[in-house]
């Protein structure tokens, strides 16, 4: 894992302006983790950390944030076309 994460890094870093984490994060949301609780729990995150995750994540117009049409409390997130395709 090491290995792939040395050499991935600079392919996100240079192409996508990511970084190891925030490519965990889009992952994970395109793996059905679509709430912030629950995809902090799955990646051990600290909500505030994720938090700040998302908001970059969103700036790059990488991910969308939408109200949950159940439940107006939540906010579900999903990917944007751009990192579907």
């Amino acid at each position: 894992m090491a290995i792939f994460r040395h050499d991935f890094a600079p392919v996100l870093a240079s192409h996508f302006d990511l970084d190891s984490p925030r490519f965990n994060v889009l992952q994970s949301i395109g793996s059905g983790y679509s709430y912030p609780e629950a995809l902090a729990v799955h990646l051990h995150l600290p909500p505030t950390l994720l938090s700040r995750y998302l908001d970059q994540l969103h700036k790059q117009n990488l991910i969308e944030r939408q109200i949950d049409p159940m439940d107006s409390c939540r906010i579900r997130l999903s990917l944007t076309p751009r990192v579907k395709s």
